[in-house]
């Protein structure tokens, strides 16, 4: 039985491949339900990693706020326009 560290090398390389979990665990050698399990396992162990970085990252408590006094021909005055660093529109009518 291979470890863990083993186990989620074979994830990555299937999630390289570009192959069906099932093909691919064929190819290696690998119980089918074995390495679902390992999979599983992978996308725990990195979602707790994730959630545990969010935790220690520091946040802002607060953004400041730029209002523009431009009124253009698609914003009234009954009109918020907010637009993100992204990009990203966000339009209260």
């Amino acid at each position: 039985m291979l470890n863990r560290e083993a186990m989620f090398e074979q994830v990555e390389q299937w999630q390289r491949s570009g192959i069906g979990k099932q093909r691919y665990a064929k190819q290696h050698g690998i119980k089918y339900g074995t390495f679902q399990y390992w999979c599983a396992r992978y996308k725990e162990h990195h979602a707790g990693q994730a959630i545990a970085m969010m935790r220690t990252t520091e946040l802002p408590t607060f953004v400041p706020l730029t209002v523009a006094e431009e009124r253009t021909a698609e914003a009234s005055a009954s009109t918020i326009i907010i637009t993100l660093a992204s990009g990203t529109r966000i339009e209260i009518r």
